[in-house]
């Protein structure tokens, strides 16, 4: 893929923009995803990464090859035929998995760490977060998103929704 004329029209960093007329994708039967270009090439398995996860999830997505080199930048998702945003999008909520807290049960600080247990939209949840200074983030929309020791995410509501007693805790904290 040449994607010199891509990249002068914003592709970003020298790669080349695909969008639904130079790339599709495909299930393997492994469930795996295929991208199968239009020049007759094909890359197996396939990955997608978003440049910018929480403030323009479905703009700017990384199409990389196993190895981790990236192919190019996917046109807006929009623009895809309902088949292969379909699997785009799956692919995505499964590597951006990031269960909505609807209520904390439990919020104890021991030792530099606080200690959460709580209830999701995906189902309970204990977990603790580490360094909460690094490991909570304000987002675009005002939801906060805590990243625990073992790597999941979880996404809170904004600071001013929250029980005062879950407020006061993590401006003790924070």
């Amino acid at each position: 893929m040449n994607g010199t004329a891509d990249a002068a029209r914003g592709g970003g960093a020298g790669l080349p923009r695909l969008g639904p007329e130079r790339v599709r994708f495909e299930r393997t039967g492994g469930y795996l995803v295929r991208a199968v270009l239009t020049d007759g090439g094909h890359h197996e398995p396939v990955d997608f990464y978003r440049a910018f996860p929480y403030s323009a999830p479905d703009d700017l997505v990384a199409l990389r090859d196993s190895g981790g080199t990236e192919l190019g930048l996917l046109a807006p998702l929009a623009a895809f035929p309902a088949a292969d945003r379909e699997i785009v999008l799956e692919e995505l909520n499964r590597r951006y998995f990031a269960p909505r807290i609807v209520s904390v049960d439990a919020l104890d600080e021991r030792f530099g760490q606080s200690h959460w247990r709580v209830s999701t939209d995906a189902g309970r949840a204990r977990f603790t977060v580490q360094n909460e200074h690094a490991n909570l983030r304000d987002l675009p929309d005002g939801t906060l998103l805590l990243i625990a020791v073992d790597g999941n995410r979880y996404r809170l509501a904004p600071r001013a929704e929250l029980e005062p007693r879950i407020r006061r805790k993590l401006e003790a904290m924070f």
